[in-house]
């Protein structure tokens, strides 16, 4: 996993992680997550994809608008992401 920024502070902020199984040669979970916060709002969006072979295989997008003092909108939410 790598990273730039704090997804708490003002700027942008990026990161980027992936999972690969030895075993079985292929990447289980890739995920990068990109955001912006100003001084009033901000915004925040994650493209994940998880390969567990039979089990589970989907891409996932997800966006969020953050307005200060007031919450967020969209389908990323704090307890799902992976950072």
């Amino acid at each position: 996993m790598l990273g730039y920024g704090d997804f708490n502070r003002k700027g942008l902020n990026a990161s980027a992680g992936l999972s690969y199984d030895v075993n079985s040669g292929t990447l289980q979970n890739q995920f990068v997550p990109l955001g912006y916060n100003g001084g009033c709002c901000g915004l925040a969006v994650e493209y994940r994809r998880i390969n567990l072979g039979t089990v589970r295989n989907e891409n996932q997008f997800r966006v969020s608008f953050i307005l200060a003092n007031l919450g967020s909108f969209g389908n990323l939410r704090r307890q799902e992401r992976i950072y």
